[in-house]
């Protein structure tokens, strides 16, 4: 027997926009189903996330899925919706969200429904949020499950949330980021990169808060090397800062330098293609896209600020410069050059040194779901 069989989780978003926070949830709704969980997903009509839902069901070995609509709904005081929803709802165990906007929706969802509340922290709470309206919204809470010890942190410092009600639980590699990586030449050959010399990435999506304007002004003061942007721009954001990169990169001279491919769902033949790989982000929470860097053996050079620095402590091959600091991506990415060698066995021009794969164990699905099953069970059936 799966075991979460028999319990029964609903997973909520408001959302209409298609980032971290989305595929995430969409991606422990999966996870949740296969290890037996009857799933129900609740979503805006129509959304990135509905349509993804609804376009490709999970496996069916686990419990059963089912994608439910709603009218998305404002931040306050939903109380009708919540009721209306609930009843949709009944015998749920669990309502899972995990984005802010959420909370006074699903917090009241649960409520109605008898059920616990998990709130899954994908943000940073930077600012004190400890009104009468946030002791209430808060309160609802039955598990505050946060990535990094220094999200938990600064969550008890800045909400009314106490101890008890935390639980640190991060986010997960899948077992084929434990698999050996295709060769390096291979995967340029088959993304249309030139077979030589170095290649620092940047993956994610187009946006300012990403930081990609930062990666070009780097990559503009360290000549030996060409950049790999893999991303698409931000669903519904306003502007164009997609054609501004572009626009930077003539100003700046680096056109012949720079790759460009959209979106993708496999990124390992793109991290296969790196010597490093940079995020850029003001404030990253928790970066996949670090964790997925660290395990193809890249150089990581992060910003220090938001989850990366505790991601990146202590592991090999990796350095942090401040958020927005251009000229400091640029120092890491000269001193790695100036390292770097030529393999006489193939006639390839410089690469840089691959790290040993460091101890991502912590993060293997097996022993992060083991946390979950652990939580989800110790509720009464």
């Amino acid at each position: 027997m799966k075991p979460l069989a028999g319990r029964k989780l609903a997973f909520l978003s408001s959302s209409t926009g298609w980032g971290g926070l989305e595929q995430n949830l969409l991606r422990h709704a999966r996870w949740m189903q296969a290890l037996g969980a009857d799933v129900t997903l609740c979503t805006v009509p129509d959304s990135p996330l509905h349509r993804a839902a609804a376009s490709t069901a999970p496996e069916r070995e686990g419990g059963f899925w089912a994608v439910l609509p709603f009218a998305r709904q404002p931040r306050y005081f939903p109380h009708l919706a919540a009721w209306r929803l609930a009843r949709r709802l009944r015998g749920v165990h669990v309502v899972w969200a995990r984005d802010p906007r959420d909370l006074a929706f699903a917090g009241l969802t649960a409520r109605k429904l008898g059920a616990a509340f998990l709130f899954q922290q994908g943000m940073q709470i930077a600012r004190k949020k400890r009104s009468f309206v946030h002791r209430v919204r808060f309160g609802r809470v039955t598990w505050w499950v946060t990535p990094l010890e220094c999200l938990r942190q600064e969550a008890l410092a800045n909400t009314p949330l106490r101890a008890d009600q935390t639980r640190l639980i991060p986010l997960s590699l899948d077992p084929r980021w434990f698999a050996p990586a295709p060769p390096r030449s291979e995967a340029r050959r088959a993304l249309g990169l030139p077979e030589n010399g170095l290649v620092v990435g940047i993956f994610g999506r187009i946006d300012p808060l990403k930081g990609q304007d930062v990666f070009l002004r780097a990559l503009a003061a360290a000549p030996d090397w060409q950049g790999l942007i893999v991303g698409e721009p931000t669903v519904n954001a306003p502007g164009n800062y997609l054609e501004q990169l572009h626009a930077l990169s003539r100003e700046l001279g680096i056109e012949d330098r720079l790759h460009w491919l959209p979106h993708r769902d496999d990124l390992r033949p793109a991290y296969a293609c790196l010597d490093a790989f940079a995020l850029c982000s003001a404030a990253e929470t928790f970066g996949m896209v670090t964790l997925e860097a660290l395990a193809s053996g890249c150089w990581v050079l992060g910003t220090d600020s938001g989850g990366t620095p505790e991601i990146l402590r202590e592991q090999t091959g990796t350095a942090l410069f401040a958020p927005g600091d251009a000229r400091g991506l640029a120092r890491h990415l000269r001193a790695i050059a100036d390292r770097a060698v030529s393999d006489p066995s193939t006639g390839a021009g410089p690469t840089s040194q691959r790290w040993t794969r460091p101890d991502l164990n912590r993060f293997r699905s097996d022993e992060v779901a083991a946390r979950w099953i652990q939580l989800i069970s110790s509720l009464p059936s």
